[in-house]
């Protein structure tokens, strides 16, 4: 186990490096970036096959039209570079977990206070 914060590295490269030697990325975050399109630029060279995603998707709720942007963000790059992908719902979510697995099976995850945005990925003070 090791203990991750945003002051002496990221989150953001820590999903990166648990995605070595896997070929599927589950992201339970109830916040997300808004543009995936950096993220699957610099993991498309592991070879990831599927990518599972968990949030939350609020009726009313004033980030409604960004959540929905970071959705179509996610389609749109899973189908560009031919990945698989599910998205579910969890209205009640609070939780973020960074699975990574090979074939089906988990090799690594990272249990953080880290949304997957670039504010929590990148600079704000959290840990995992």
């Amino acid at each position: 186990m090791r203990i991750l914060s945003n002051i002496d590295s990221n989150h953001y490269n820590s999903i990166k490096n648990i995605l070595l030697n896997a070929n599927e990325l589950y992201i339970i975050s109830p916040f997300l970036m808004e543009n995936f399109g950096d993220f699957f630029y610099e993991i498309i060279e592991m070879d990831i096959k599927r990518v599972k995603l968990t949030t939350t998707l609020k009726d009313n709720d004033p980030d409604l039209l960004k959540k929905v942007n970071s959705l179509h963000s996610l389609c749109f790059n899973c189908l560009k570079y031919k990945i698989d992908y599910e998205i579910h719902i969890d209205n009640k979510l609070h939780g973020k977990i960074y699975v990574s697995l090979m074939n089906g099976e988990p090799i690594k995850g990272i249990i953080t206070s880290a949304n997957f945005t670039e504010a929590g990925l990148g600079f704000n003070h959290e840990w995992g």
